[in-house]
């Protein structure tokens, strides 16, 4: 949650689907999804939301709705999109690009944290 290129994208997304951004929620306090979990009952409380999307990249949804209803909340799920990188000249494809690495970290971070978070209790239980 602390890529400011990803919240960027993830609040360009709804605003250019027509969203007001006055009906967009950022609270930049939080330094980890749990932490934002846990700080967004009481926010959406204070402005008197009760209905309300949880926008992530799709490849953060899975632990972001998990840990958000853990702490009693119950959002519309809202996946941004992620770019998948693919290079079109055959003799390039087997080289390395940066954005396919970034792409690797990301999944194999969210792989990680899922795990962590699973194994700490701050998941919903599956349905």
């Amino acid at each position: 949650m602390g890529d400011r290129v990803g919240l960027a994208r993830s609040l360009a997304e709804p605003v250019a689907q027509g969203i007001p951004r006055e009906r967009i929620l950022l609270d930049l306090s939080a330094n980890t999804t749990r932490e934002e979990a846990m700080l967004l009952g009481p926010l959406l409380r204070a402005h008197g939301i009760e209905t309300f999307a949880l926008v992530a990249s799709s490849i953060h949804m899975r632990r972001a709705l998990a840990t958000v209803e853990a702490a009693g909340l119950h959002p519309a799920p809202a996946p941004s999109a992620v770019f998948t990188p693919w290079v079109e000249d055959a003799d390039w494809r087997f080289v390395p690009q940066i954005a396919a690495l970034r792409l690797n970290y990301e999944i194999s971070y969210e792989y990680l944290a899922f795990a962590l978070y699973r194994s700490r209790g701050w998941l919903a239980p599956a349905e």
